[in-house]
């Protein structure tokens, strides 16, 4: 008799532990989703700066070089689509400084289908891609802009990075110091 009633307890003990363990398994499945999705962990993070120089030239030309680069700093690889960066002239909006983007004075578009720059477009965790625009000017305004956008293959693209290069009086081309702003 013992013996029937012991077997009974532990069959009712286990199909309420089973229960509970269902329960605790589906608890900490939803806990994981809300953790993934408030962290925002599954999603592209990355980092960019924008390093600008200019060189003058003996027949006072301007050669013009800024260095975008992109940084994962995620935890998954990042696919790009194109990477575009464009020099524009500056305007005054008041007393604020905006790029005119009537005035382009040199873009350049990379692309993934650009077959010597594949490997710049998937960037793994922890690594850097530098995209370059080199141009040559016959002479640089004393404030320029650079736009710097990429895209992603299959999302909208992120707000362009923008920056700002102030150039020195002395070195702006043809002895001349260029056009501060245009209004």
């Amino acid at each position: 008799m013992d013996f029937l009633i012991a077997e009974t307890f532990w069959s009712r003990a286990d199909s309420v532990t089973k229960v509970l363990v269902n329960l605790s398994i589906l608890g900490a499945a939803a806990a994981a989703l809300v953790k993934l999705k408030v962290l925002n962990i599954l999603a592209h993070r990355y980092t960019s700066e924008l390093v600008c120089q200019h060189h003058p030239l003996p027949d006072g030309q301007i050669v013009f070089e800024a260095d975008y680069v992109v940084r994962n700093s995620g935890d998954r690889p990042i696919n790009l689509a194109t990477v575009t960066l464009q020099l524009c002239a500056a305007t005054r909006e008041g007393v604020l400084l905006m790029p005119d983007r009537t005035q382009v004075l040199a873009e350049r578009v990379c692309a993934v289908s650009d077959h010597d720059k594949r490997g710049l477009f998937r960037i793994e965790a922890g690594e850097r891609s530098i995209f370059t625009l080199r141009c040559q000017l016959p002479h640089l305004d004393a404030v320029v802009f650079v736009l710097c956008q990429i895209a992603w293959p299959s999302k909208r693209s992120p707000a362009p990075y923008v920056g700002m290069y102030v150039a020195e009086v002395n070195s702006i081309g043809k002895g001349e110091v260029g056009a501060f702003m245009r209004s």
